[in-house]
């Protein structure tokens, strides 16, 4: 899949093709229709946010799109939903698990 990816602190991000996330037991995978772009994100780039992932690093903390995949135990009437989730980064891709 496309992702947005920041390699390490402060450099310019660039366009990646990554593996596809897989969602794991009570999670869902998220196909992304759009994805927010925030100054917190931003800080994410430049390795400044309260609480960072490691890099590299996919920014976009907030997606909406639909529900493309389920981890073990999750409702299975939730494929196809339509959603809008807090995901803390990952979001500035083709999908992103949650």
């Amino acid at each position: 899949m496309k992702a947005f990816v920041v390699p390490k602190p402060g450099a310019t991000p660039r366009i990646s093709t990554l593996e596809r996330p897989r969602p794991g037991p009570g999670t869902v995978l998220i196909e992304i229709a759009a994805c927010g772009l925030n100054y917190a994100d931003l800080l994410l780039g430049d390795g400044r946010y309260q609480e960072m992932p490691p890099f590299p690093l996919v920014p976009g903390m907030e997606v909406a799109g639909e529900i493309a995949a389920l981890g073990t135990g999750v409702d299975p009437g939730l494929l196809g939903r339509r959603v809008a989730a807090f995901t803390g980064s990952g979001g500035l891709a083709e999908a992103v698990a949650v």
